[in-house]
């Protein structure tokens, strides 16, 4: 067994993020995108989000569990920060969209930029459309600067989720698989 770096995990972390961003946009766009229905939108962000933790969990529980085990036998370092430190690397680059946030607010651009945000952030949509609503006329404002960091902070869920699950997986803790592979036992 070779331990991965925590650049490669943050590449799998972050293909995992992206594989989840881009089958959200699918799903919303096959589902309609959004209705006026709150138990709707309520349920239809909460598969998202579930879906997109799930994506994310996995890469760095499974090394957290490969890790812990070559730590027992010595031959790797203990780093019980890496899937912390791989997620803040995977993060990154969605961060980075908020840039097209700032410019609407500066009055670079038009309100287009804010589209192709909540489309890079498909798996936040719904959040994302109550955080900055739109108009009455159904046109998008100008976000506030408070708006621009609370959607900005939702990129957190990355690290958090990734130093969740290698720590998890460090300390031989197995929710999901207990739950997907768990048996009836019937006496």
């Amino acid at each position: 067994m070779r331990k991965r770096s925590t650049a490669k995990l943050a590449l799998s972390v972050f293909l995992a993020e992206i594989s989840a961003t881009f089958l959200s946009f699918i799903i919303v766009f096959l589902v309609g995108g959004f209705t006026n229905n709150a138990a709707v939108n309520f349920l239809m962000q909460a598969f998202l989000l579930v879906m997109y933790f799930g994506f994310i969990y996995s890469n760095p529980n499974m090394d957290g569990d490969r890790e812990r085990n070559l730590i027992r036998v010595g031959q790797l370092e203990e780093n019980k920060l890496k899937g912390l430190n791989a997620g803040l690397i995977a993060m990154l680059p969605k961060l980075l969209t908020s840039i097209l946030l700032v410019l609407v607010k500066l009055g670079v651009t038009g309100n287009f930029p804010q589209i192709i945000y909540r489309m890079i952030n498909s798996q936040f949509v719904i959040l994302i459309n109550h955080i900055m609503p739109s108009t009455d006329t159904g046109n998008m404002s100008i976000p506030t600067w408070g708006q621009i960091a609370v959607v900005t902070a939702l990129q957190l869920l990355i690290p958090l989720i990734s130093g969740m699950a290698y720590f998890f997986g460090y300390r031989g803790i197995h929710p999901i698989r207990g739950t997907v592979l768990k048996k009836d036992v019937k006496k």
